[in-house]
């Protein structure tokens, strides 16, 4: 094919060694039907050959980009199932420390009034499920002494987990005079 004007095409030609026609694509411009490019001719060099970019992908490599594709997917929605499980668990935990807040204001220590032993019970939550607690008191050293260490735990059964948080602190009750 030949174009009129200034402009360039190529012209498809049969690959032949040491002939006029050597190269695969040969330029050839103006309105003649015999004029020849400038570019120095290289035996064995076409136009086609592999510096020239392909149109379309293999079915090889578009399966390849289909397992890659697939083998992240999987991994993210794993991700993001561990990431909801990690948030689940850290809003029980947050609950269980309002409800450690939520004992001690309910069953207040009073200085004279502390009795060793334990003492227990149980909350309700329509969203989060059924949370028990459980209060510890044990005597440090001798009774006398008046120091007591007190232990809180909420404990919870989440999809057949248990899980608690527990606070411990000692508490110091001298006898009033």
């Amino acid at each position: 094919m030949t174009c009129k004007g200034t402009r360039i095409s190529y012209v498809r030609a049969p690959i032949g060694y040491g002939s006029d026609d050597e190269f695969n694509h040969r330029p050839r411009s103006g309105d003649g039907e015999g004029a020849r490019s400038t570019e120095p001719r290289v035996p064995g060099y076409s136009r086609s050959s592999p510096t020239r970019s392909k149109s379309g992908l293999t079915l090889i490599e578009v399966m390849l980009a289909v397992a890659i594709m697939g083998i992240a997917g999987v991994a993210l929605i794993s991700a993001i199932g561990q990431g909801m499980a990690v948030v689940r668990g850290a809003r029980l935990y947050s609950h269980a420390h309002t409800l450690l807040a939520r004992v001690e204001l309910e069953h207040p220590l009073f200085d004279d009034e502390i009795d060793i032993g334990v003492q227990q019970g149980r909350f309700d939550d329509r969203e989060l499920g059924q949370f028990e607690w459980r209060r510890e008191i044990e005597a440090v050293g001798e009774e006398e002494d008046r120091l007591f260490l007190v232990t809180t735990r909420i404990s919870w059964t989440r999809s057949g987990r248990r899980g608690y948080e527990e606070i411990s602190f000692y508490r110091y009750a001298p006898e009033e005079d």
